[in-house]
């Protein structure tokens, strides 16, 4: 693996900020827990957020009963990261998108400035369910903050977009509507992560949130596609995660798409 800085083998204790374990000029990668990292930054140092959080059907420390205190204690620190109102757009359980969007509220209200929206992103891949389930085959996303929908990058993204789903034919000026259609990560792209999403879903969501040569955050970067689509869309981001595993993939991801 090559980067500027290099993944230590021994990293702090996960709470503790540290320096980069990735970064170049581009993206800074920190590996720790979401919250504290989020905190040790500063106030209004990105423009947006893209992230996808952990979440399951299981009961856990951040998806059970009181999952909703976990969601407010890091949209709370990630709200002071971001500059005033700066778009949050984030994946979100089916069954518990009501307690990400109450933790919002509660976090930030829903004032005209930053309005709550609900994205749905139809796959139609869905496992096979336990008897009595319906077969799960889109994603919710939730968005709070006023989005790019009239700029040409966003279109064009979205263009992109549809023409990699296999149930829609291109436009030449798409919509950007709250039904998103397109497949599930492609092969060719895939690192081994168990909840990696396509790279054409994220740059739209990036171009969608981000404001042309802003900065992101993400803090559960996992395999690293915010930070990579950021990139390709001449961004700045920084992103977090506390799995070593995910951190080294990210990491040779980045290294990697800087080489060509």
């Amino acid at each position: 693996m090559t980067d500027a800085v290099g993944l230590r083998g021994r990293p702090a204790a996960l709470g503790v900020a540290r320096v980069p374990t990735y970064a170049n000029a581009k993206v800074r990668l920190y590996r720790g827990d979401a919250t504290a990292v989020l905190r040790s930054l500063p106030r209004a140092s990105a423009d947006a957020c893209v992230t996808d959080p952990p979440y399951g059907e299981h009961v856990a420390s951040w998806d059970g009963p009181r999952c909703r205190e976990w969601y407010v204690a890091w949209l709370r620190e990630l709200d002071r990261v971001l500059v005033p109102h700066g778009p949050i757009v984030t994946f979100a359980p089916r069954r518990r998108c009501d307690v990400i969007m109450s933790a919002l509220r509660e976090v930030r209200g829903d004032p005209p400035e930053a309005p709550l929206q609900m994205l749905v992103w139809v796959h139609r891949q869905g496992f096979r369910p336990a008897p009595g389930y319906l077969r799960p085959e889109h994603e919710a996303i939730v968005a709070s903050g006023l989005l790019r929908v009239q700029d040409d990058d966003v279109r064009e993204e979205r263009g992109s977009l549809t023409e990699s789903s296999r149930s829609t034919q291109p436009t030449p000026r798409p919509l950007v509507g709250t039904v998103i259609e397109a497949p599930r990560t492609a092969r060719r792209e895939r690192t081994g992560h168990p909840t990696q999403k396509p790279e054409a879903l994220v740059r739209f969501l990036v171009a969608l949130a981000t404001p042309a040569g802003g900065s992101v955050v993400d803090p559960f970067a996992g395999s690293g596609t915010t930070l990579l689509a950021a990139v390709e869309l001449g961004r700045t981001a920084i992103g977090v995660d506390r799995s070593i595993r995910a951190c080294r993939i990210a990491a040779d991801r980045l290294a990697a798409r800087t080489r060509r």
